[in-house]
């Protein structure tokens, strides 16, 4: 029985890493098209980076604009300089007159406790 269990086992192991490279086969064209907004397409230039930092890894940012015009992005970083994005991941604040910047850096507005907490990896 114990054998039988594990040829079976090992029968489906080798259909389902067989079967990985072709889920979704055919699905190319199918399904709603999302149209690209306005704001993603002035920020897709080919590498052009609006947020930068000399002491800080940066990551992803998220674009609000207030009623007066101007455009707040708020993103992850953490220190490049002994910094571990799971422990020292913070959200911080910029804003800017547009898209592309130059954006001011106001400030972090979230952080993590640190090492040992249970928001450690929850930034």
């Amino acid at each position: 029985m114990k054998m039988y269990t594990y040829k079976l086992f090992l029968l489906q192991a080798v259909i389902l890493i067989f079967a990985l490279p072709f889920h979704g086969c055919g699905q190319e064209g199918k399904g709603e098209q999302l149209e690209e907004s306005w704001l993603s397409l002035s920020l897709a230039d080919k590498g052009t980076l609006i947020l930068q930092s000399a002491d800080y890894t940066v990551w992803g940012c998220s674009p609000v604009y207030d009623d007066e015009g101007k455009v707040h992005v708020f993103f992850s970083r953490w220190p490049k300089e002994g910094g571990s994005w799971l422990v020292n991941s913070e959200i911080a604040h910029a804003v800017a007159d547009h898209p592309k910047g130059p954006y001011k850096v106001l400030g972090t507005i979230l952080s993590g406790r640190g090492e040992g907490y249970w928001d450690a990896n929850s930034i």
